[in-house]
């Protein structure tokens, strides 16, 4: 090798090793600038939220202070020592949705809360959470109202929308007949309502009609794994579905919004093969049949009625 060779290599090794130094430094650079953006307010990476972490999740906005949930439910200490009354909250867990609501990467869930103060009001708040410093915790939180009932809570984007029932302005306190749906969104780090349309009265056939019922709660008990779950779809002023091993069949009339009348039920008689599915099909065929009232909790039908001796009640879930 001659030494204008020898020269020339020691340049072009020198050059090489120049241009993998500054690749290699922005390459940094742009990997740090990217974490930064990935980070929350508080630090670090946010990770990513999960239902079963909600059920723990400190809450901000349900009372003065932020309140921390245990599996889904918070009590307070009494308002006067020794009482009964006292503070609590309970998160409507079948609400819970997952999605991208806020500037931090990473999943968020929208969550609904019930919060009662000893009277007997119940305010419903929808609060976003978020993982932060490895707890789940609101990052934003909006009243919806008191004693709103949900009838929907979907994601749409960034946007949560909210399909309530409300007490209008001809409603009684108890009794809400209002149809509202109402839009929220994470603005300047707090989460707002930015859009809320009535768009109706509570109906038999608007809120019921047009889809199928499954039944997950009969008297306060839930319809037990593995047997045939009833059902209910209502059209034309008629009610019918499986009752668990039976067809069945009923008038169903609407006096006014949210009171109803179940007419006499007739269906099929087989006999279930499981003894669990009889007993289930006879208590739902007697609590439909009393049935005076209808409303939704956290997104699902719920059936009430029967007499001041003896109240029935059945919760659905919609397919």
């Amino acid at each position: 090798m001659t030494t204008g060779e020898g020269t020339n290599t020691m340049q072009r090794t020198t050059m090489t090793t120049t241009m993998v130094m500054a690749g290699a430094l922005a390459g940094a650079t742009l990997l740090g600038a990217c974490a930064a953006r990935q980070a929350p307010a508080s630090g670090g990476v946010a990770a990513p939220i999960t239902v079963d972490a909600v059920a723990g999740a400190t809450i901000r906005g349900a009372f003065d202070t932020p309140i921390t949930l245990k599996d889904g439910r918070y009590e307070g200490p009494p308002f006067v020592p020794g009482g009964a009354s006292r503070p609590t909250a309970t998160l409507l867990a079948s609400l819970t949705t997952l999605g991208e609501l806020d500037d931090v990467p990473g999943a968020d869930a929208a969550a609904v809360v019930a919060s009662n103060e000893g009277g007997s009001g119940e305010n419903i708040l929808l609060t976003v959470v978020g993982m932060r410093g490895g707890k789940a915790t609101s990052v934003g939180s909006a009243l919806v109202g008191d004693r709103t009932k949900i009838r929907d809570l979907r994601i749409s984007g960034r946007d949560i929308v909210l399909d309530v029932v409300e007490i209008g302005p001809r409603d009684a306190a108890c009794c809400a007949t209002q149809l509202a749906t109402k839009t929220y969104r994470m603005q300047g780090g707090a989460l707002r309502m930015i859009g809320s349309a009535t768009t109706g009265t509570v109906s038999v056939a608007s809120t019921i009609g047009g889809r199928t019922w499954t039944a997950v709660e009969i008297d306060g008990t839930p319809v037990p794994a593995g047997s045939p779950a009833p059902t209910l779809t209502y059209e034309g002023g008629r009610i019918s579905g499986t009752s668990g091993c039976n067809q069945y069949t009923g008038a169903l009339t609407e006096a006014e919004p949210g009171t109803v009348t179940v007419g006499p039920i007739a269906g099929t008689r087989r006999l279930c093969a499981e003894e669990a599915a009889n007993t289930t099909e006879v208590r739902y065929l007697k609590a439909l049949q009393g049935v005076t009232r209808y409303t939704f909790l956290a997104g699902r039908l719920h059936l009430s009625g029967g007499t001041a001796d003896a109240t029935h009640t059945i919760l659905f879930a919609k397919n």
